[in-house]
C-alpha cells in the first residue's frame, strides 16, 4: 500500500516527466539525427547517402557571401526540424521532419501550413542539386499539397522527394510524407514547379556552398 507522500512523490516525477518532454517538443529538437536510408533501398545503386544541410546559403557562416538581409525564415525559427540525406546516384532526398507543439493547428494536429512549408523546402533541394549552375538555383512557381491524413503533433515522420521531369528553366518535383517505417501512410503529398531564373541567383549555386567532394 502507497502512503501518501508516495503517491505524492510519483506524480511529482510524472509532471516532471510530462513537463520535460513537452519543452522538449516544443524547442523542436529531435533526439538526434536518423540512420542513413541506405538499408531501406535494395535497388543495386552504390551506398552514397549523405547527410545534408537544408538552406546552406543561410547559414551564419554563408550570410555575407549570400547577400542575406533578414532572418531566415525557416533556419531562424526551426520550427520543423529535419534531417536530410542524398543520394546522388538516385537523384532522391529522404529524411525526417519533427512536427513540435509550436506548429499546432486542429487541436492536437499539426497546422497544414507546417506541412506546406516542408515541402516547399524538401522539394527545392534536387533542383538546387541538379540545375545548371548558370541559374544558381530555381524558385517556387507553383506548390500543390494534397492532405491525406491529421498529422499528430509531435510525431516525427519521413519524406522522400523525387525529381520527376525537366522543361528546359521548369522543373517538376513531387514528394510523400509518411509515417516512419510506413511508405503507405500518407500524411500528404506535395508536387511543385520550380522555375530557374536568368542569372539573377547564379552566386546561390551549390559550389559556393557545398564541400568539393559533393560537387
Amino acid at each position: 500500500t502507497r502512503t501518501a507522500n508516495e503517491d505524492g512523490e510519483r506524480g511529482r516525477r510524472t509532471r516532471t516527466t510530462a513537463t520535460a518532454t513537452r519543452t522538449t517538443m516544443a524547442s523542436g529538437a529531435p533526439a538526434g539525427p536518423p540512420g542513413r536510408p541506405s538499408s531501406q533501398l535494395q535497388d543495386g545503386r552504390p551506398d552514397d547517402w549523405e547527410q545534408v544541410e537544408n538552406r546552406p546559403w543561410a547559414a551564419t557562416r554563408n550570410r555575407e557571401r549570400s547577400k542575406c538581409l533578414g532572418k531566415d525564415f525557416v533556419k531562424h525559427h526551426n520550427l520543423v526540424p529535419m534531417y536530410w540525406y542524398w543520394s546522388p546516384s538516385r537523384r532522391l532526398l529522404r529524411g525526417q521532419a519533427t512536427f513540435p507543439f509550436d506548429v499546432e493547428g486542429p487541436p492536437g494536429r499539426a497546422h497544414g501550413a507546417s506541412i506546406a512549408m516542408v515541402f516547399d523546402e524538401v522539394l527545392a533541394y534536387p533542383v538546387w542539386r541538379l540545375i545548371e549552375e548558370k541559374y544558381g538555383m530555381g524558385v517556387t512557381a507553383n506548390l500543390s499539397v494534397s492532405y491525406k491524413a491529421a498529422l499528430p503533433l509531435g510525431d516525427t515522420v519521413e519524406f522522400e522527394c523525387r525529381l520527376d521531369k525537366v522543361d528546359g528553366r521548369k522543373w517538376f518535383v513531387s514528394s510523400d510524407l509518411y509515417k516512419i517505417g510506413d511508405p503507405k501512410t500518407v500524411y500528404a503529398k506535395g508536387t511543385a514547379l520550380f522555375i530557374a531564373p536568368r542569372g539573377s541567383l547564379a552566386k546561390m549555386g551549390r559550389k559556393y556552398f557545398l564541400p568539393k567532394s559533393m560537387l
